[in-house]
């Protein structure tokens, strides 16, 4: 196989990788955080991507067209399973330091 074959053949690969792994569009709505009583929620309009919860979040509660998954850690690496899908109109307790992703 030439040179010029073989890095076509990596490009056009790597493209199709990158383009299933990249959300397609963002989520239409809102999610929106409840840390305690008489403090302001906090409110993530059309959220797309990982996104970290305020610190001591103690519920969220999905608003938009689509599901979201919920993580315990801030970074989006450890879901919390077997609820880490939260369905449009629902809500949910997370952890104190807990994120999403839509």
């Amino acid at each position: 196989m030439s040179i010029r074959r073989f890095a076509t053949l990596a490009i056009v690969t790597a493209a199709a990788w990158a383009s299933s792994v990249v959300p397609a569009s963002a989520a239409t709505g809102e999610v929106v955080a409840f840390v305690a009583d008489l403090l302001p929620v906090t409110r993530f309009e059309n959220p797309s991507g990982c996104t970290a919860l305020p610190a001591g979040s103690h519920v969220i509660f999905n608003e938009t067209d689509g599901p979201i998954t919920v993580y315990g850690d801030p970074l989006c690496f450890v879901p919390l399973e077997p609820l880490a899908t939260l369905e449009p109109g629902r809500s949910m307790h997370v952890t104190m330091a807990g994120s999403f992703r839509a």
